[in-house]
């Protein structure tokens, strides 16, 4: 997110109205994603996660080199707009998050790419065994997030009206947060668009309802890491539950 908007800064100007400036966000984005992919399916890393935190602390130090550590202040009318216009009284942002959502929930249900993303989730090997583009669908997943993760920075620039290298420090616990209380399995091949949305909203009303009540911003972290915790309590049962039941299945 960070990269993404300090690229942006720099290479336009933080209030040229340039439509390239749009493209900008989602390919530097992709960019990112499309390494991190690679790193995991070449690298030979057993652990995605270990990955994704090494290309964080990577792309947080870029994001710091190109702006010089400094914050730009401004941002181009179109990418204002978007993070705070309205369409038909309804925010633009907003709607946009909406017609991703809808896009994405098309791609995962209803095409073969989707089929097969959700079968390598499941079992990466299996998948590979019976034909399927293993590698090229893991890579595809994560240019498509990180694509995403420069769209949610266009909106953060937008809605801040400045460019900092720091720019959504702390979101990516956010992410996570939503994904696992929506419901969708950290060992993979489980999960859905909606329910990760309502994961969103769930963590968006409980900073918001602690703010509303003056409580310390710092208590909304520890809520955070409580709520990860116990939906990976969950997650770690619901997958033994599921195993142990395969096993009494198989003996019958």
């Amino acid at each position: 997110m960070a990269l993404s908007v300090v690229t942006v800064a720099t290479l336009t100007g933080v209030d040229q109205p340039s439509s390239i400036a749009l493209l900008i966000y989602p390919l530097v984005g992709l960019i990112v994603g499309l390494i991190n992919g690679f790193l995991i399916v070449k690298g030979g890393i057993p652990q995605p996660l270990v990955v994704t935190v090494a290309m964080l602390g990577i792309v947080a130090g870029v994001a710091l080199l190109i702006s010089g550590g400094n914050t730009l202040v401004g941002v181009s009318p179109a990418v204002h707009w978007l993070a705070n216009g309205k369409v038909l009284g309804l925010p633009a942002g907003a709607l946009m998050v909406l017609v991703l959502a809808g896009l994405f929930w098309l791609m995962l249900r209803r095409t073969q790419w989707g089929r097969w993303l959700y079968a390598v989730g499941g079992n990466p090997d299996v998948a590979q065994w019976v034909g399927l583009p293993r590698d090229r669908l893991i890579m595809s997943a994560y240019a498509i997030c990180g694509a995403t993760a420069g769209i949610a920075g266009m909106l953060y620039h937008g809605r801040t009206g400045s460019a900092s290298p720091l720019s959504g420090i702390g979101y990516e616990l956010d992410a996570i947060t939503a994904v696992v209380v929506g419901g969708a399995s950290l060992f993979g091949g489980r999960g859905s668009i909606t329910n990760v949305l309502f994961g969103a909203l769930i963590i968006a009303t409980i900073r918001s309802g602690l703010q509303q009540l003056d409580v310390s911003p710092f208590w909304s972290s520890v809520a955070i890491g409580i709520g990860i915790l116990l939906a990976l309590e969950l997650d770690v049962l619901r997958k033994h539950i599921e195993t142990r039941l395969r096993t009494l299945r198989g003996g019958r």
